[in-house]
């Protein structure tokens, strides 16, 4: 049951985003899919988890340009002020995060290591902010496919490893749900694949990188194994943590960094200057 707030702020958004908001009242309240008109999306017949969808991502300012096939998956084209996307629907739902609230810091000039790139919606977004460069590590193929395309559409100076981050390097085993989803090393889900991984000591260290950005699901847990003078190579951490934080977070801590809890399960570690 959605509380009062929630619905105050779907309400808003309806008017925000939906040129015909009393076909989107209508959906809510029949449960019917309709033919709904936007702003700044194609228009087209939906039902209710949908629009929904829709609705969150255009409330944050990004438009869809297009939707289009490629074989069998349905690829969306977006956009957000000088920001472009191109990614499966997946993208859809990572953007309705508060990204810009989760990742904020200077970024301008940085060399920044993007662990855990996805379809490459973070590194667009450091780039926009003004990283000089962004090193890219993703594990599965398909998803670095579109940090390539993303990388072009924009013109991102960016170094793309087709990798994951490890203890060591060696091949794991992970696990997901559908091949265009998310990958992970601490849930079993419906499917599994061999990835290529990388230790975390010699990505630190050859990386020359400003500021770092952990998040693939439990990555951020090979910086335990990290010597505190490597670690130190990166003076500014932004990790998403997929467990108690308790452990990185004084680890972290007894090196000599201060550690801030932005928002949701994301904290920002950077060196005393």
């Amino acid at each position: 049951m959605a509380t009062y707030k929630e619905i105050i702020r779907g309400v808003f958004q309806t008017f925000k985003t939906t040129k015909n908001f009393w076909k989107a009242f209508e959906l809510y309240l029949t449960q019917r899919p309709q033919f709904i008109h936007f702003y700044n999306a194609p228009s087209e017949i939906m039902d209710l988890p949908t629009y929904t969808l829709y609705r969150r991502v255009l409330s944050l300012g990004w438009g869809i340009r297009r939707k289009f096939h490629e074989g069998e998956i349905v690829l969306y084209e977006l956009y957000k002020d000088n920001r472009k996307l191109i990614g499966t629907e997946r993208i859809l739902a990572v953007l309705t995060e508060p990204l810009e609230d989760m990742y904020r810091a200077d970024f301008k000039g940085k060399v920044v290591l993007d662990i855990g790139g996805y379809l490459g919606e973070t590194m667009v977004l450091f780039w926009n902010w003004g990283a000089s460069k962004v090193i890219v590590y993703e594990p599965i193929p398909e998803n670095v496919k579109f940090i390539e395309l993303n990388a072009s559409l924009n013109g991102i100076n960016a170094e793309i490893h087709c990798e994951g981050i490890y203890f060591k390097d060696e091949e794991l085993e992970v696990n997901y749900d559908r091949i265009d989803s998310f990958y992970s090393l601490v849930s079993n889900a419906g499917g599994s694949k061999k990835i290529k991984v990388k230790g975390v000591s010699d990505v630190i260290s050859n990386s020359n990188a400003d500021i770092a950005k952990f998040d693939c699901e439990g990555c951020e847990q090979t910086l335990l194994g990290v010597g505190g003078r490597i670690l130190r190579m990166i003076p500014y951490y932004i990790l998403e943590y997929h467990d108690n934080p308790k452990q990185i977070v004084g680890k972290f801590l007894s090196e000599g960094f201060i550690v801030e809890n932005r928002i949701w399960n994301v904290i920002h570690c950077y060196l005393r200057s």
